[in-house]
């Protein structure tokens, strides 16, 4: 039993990576912030202010794919984009009167996926998940204080999927989605306590070429 489970797992894996290949491309399409902003003020109940600012966002991509007994496809993919999600908003609050800026920036991202589909003839479709490195910079001041900031690389998870029409055997387009939730981000000051959890939605049609 051991002996035909190991045969199947070294045929499986041969046959993956016979079938196997490199694929570069370019990706553009929309980046959207979709988080919510919580806010306690001291003397105040906690306020919650929505962001949702949407930017279009390049991206390039490398990865190597193959497909297993014609049929099951997966991929590994490494990819930059440059995200430029810019939100500023201002919020007054009276008793006492105090004025908040807030400035968030998500600059480069820089991600790592794995995907698994299926292959239907010139179609693929597929579900994916991975890792994403992203410089957020915050920004967040109030009258009569000093401004207090965060400008770091944080990382986030990405879930996902899309789909792949085959144009020729070299080359591909496609559409994806995928969504990146990172951690908790704080900052403090003597009127109060800000947090947020980015969460990111993005949608990009892809051009690959595969060698």
């Amino acid at each position: 039993m051991k002996n035909a489970m190991k045969i199947f797992l070294t045929s499986a894996v041969s046959m993956s990576i016979a079938n196997a290949g490199v694929y570069t491309g370019l990706g553009i399409g929309q980046t959207q912030i979709n988080s919510n902003v919580h806010f306690t003020h001291n003397a105040l109940n906690e306020k919650i202010f929505k962001l949702g600012n949407k930017e279009t966002s390049p991206q390039i991509f490398v990865g190597y794919e193959g497909v297993f007994n014609k049929k099951f496809y997966w991929a590994l993919e490494g990819l930059a984009s440059y995200d430029n999600i810019h939100n500023h908003f201002k919020r007054t609050i009276n008793a006492p009167r105090v004025t908040y800026h807030t400035d968030f920036h998500i600059k480069n991202s820089i991600k790592g996926t794995a995907a698994l589909g299926i292959s239907l003839e010139d179609f693929i479709i597929y579900g994916k998940g991975g890792i994403s490195s992203s410089n957020i910079h915050i920004k967040y001041e109030c009258s009569g204080q000093t401004a207090q900031t965060i400008n770091k690389n944080t990382t986030g998870k990405i879930w996902g999927g899309g789909v792949i029409y085959k144009i020729s055997p070299e080359y591909m387009i496609g559409i994806e989605y995928t969504t990146i939730k990172y951690g908790q981000l704080n900052l403090t000051s003597p009127n109060g306590w800000w947090h947020i959890k980015p969460k990111i939605d993005n949608f990009h049609i892809r051009f690959s070429y595969h060698f």
